[in-house]
C-alpha cells in the first residue's frame, strides 16, 4: 500500500521538484515574521522579500529553512534567505493562520497577515497553492501542507 505524504521535522520541503533561490530579507521586512514556512513578496528593491500581506496578489515563494537546517531562526535585514518558488510545483510546508476557518485537502489557499496562508474565501482570490492536510478551524497556527 502506498504512503501518503509525511511533514517532515525539521525542513519545508516535502516532495517534489522545486526551484529555489537566493535573495535577501528587504528593508521593509518585519524581521521576526521572516521565519521558515512563511509566504514572502518582492521588497522595494531588486532581490529582497519581505513577509506577504492578507490575500496578497504578489506572493512569490515561501521561504526555507537556513542553511544549518534551522526552522527557528530570525535574519536580520540583508541576511539571505532562500525561497522555494511559488509555481513550480512540489509540495512544502506553510504556516496556516491561527484565526483562520481552517481547511481540508484540495482546498485553495492564499496568502494570509504576516506571511501566513488561509484557506480562499472568494472565486477571486489569487491562490498560493492547493492544501494537501487538514488543520483544523480555531486552532493555534499549524503546518500545512501546499502543493505549488
Amino acid at each position: 500500500m502506498p504512503q501518503y505524504l509525511v511533514k517532515p521535522a525539521n525542513s519545508v520541503l516535502v516532495q517534489g521538484p522545486h526551484m529555489i533561490i537566493e535573495m535577501k530579507v528587504g528593508a521593509n521586512a518585519t524581521v521576526a515574521k521572516m521565519l521558515p514556512k512563511r509566504v514572502v513578496i518582492y521588497d522595494a528593491v531588486d532581490g529582497a522579500v519581505k513577509e506577504s500581506g492578507d490575500a496578497s496578489a504578489a506572493a512569490i515563494g515561501v521561504l526555507m529553512e537556513t542553511p544549518d537546517g534551522s526552522l527557528t531562526a530570525v535574519p536580520a535585514v540583508g541576511d539571505s534567505c532562500r525561497v522555494v518558488l511559488a509555481g513550480q510545483g512540489g509540495i512544502v510546508l506553510c504556516t496556516f493562520a491561527s484565526a483562520a476557518a481552517g481547511c481540508t485537502p484540495g482546498q485553495k489557499l492564499v496568502p494570509a497577515a504576516d506571511g501566513k496562508v488561509k484557506a480562499s474565501a472568494a472565486a477571486a482570490d489569487v491562490t498560493l497553492g492547493m492544501a494537501m492536510s487538514t488543520v483544523a478551524a480555531g486552532g493555534p497556527d499549524a503546518d500545512v501542507m501546499v502543493a505549488l
